[in-house]
């Protein structure tokens, strides 16, 4: 876990670093953040896991938030809107940040 974290932390101040170092040359740095999306894997796994097998803080956040597993999972076009959103006009003052999208599951 320790690996992971520090690699998702560098992933943010990259992300800060680019949109400071390049923003004059009008390029802009946004650090996406989907959480769980519903794609034929996604949707089969937790299905697969045996009984009683743990799956961390993930899985246990879950119903708290949404009530069901199921629910948890994101739709892929969700995440290609913001995406859009972001790359069109309407994003022009979006750099240097990062976006969740997951469905409250940070909150």
């Amino acid at each position: 876990m320790a690996a992971y974290a520090a690699s998702k932390g560098g992933i943010l101040s990259f992300t800060h670093s680019l949109a400071l170092e390049y923003g004059k040359q009008g390029l802009r740095a946004v650090n996406i953040q989907p959480g769980g999306v519903s794609t034929p894997l996604a949707n089969t796994t937790l299905d697969k896991m045996p009984e009683g097998y743990d799956i961390g803080l993930w899985a246990k956040q879950t119903p708290l938030i949404h009530g069901k597993t199921s629910e948890f999972l994101g739709d892929t076009s969700a995440v290609a809107a913001v995406i859009a959103m972001v790359a069109s006009a309407d994003g022009a003052f979006i750099t240097g940040t990062e976006i969740r999208i997951d469905g409250g599951a940070h909150a």
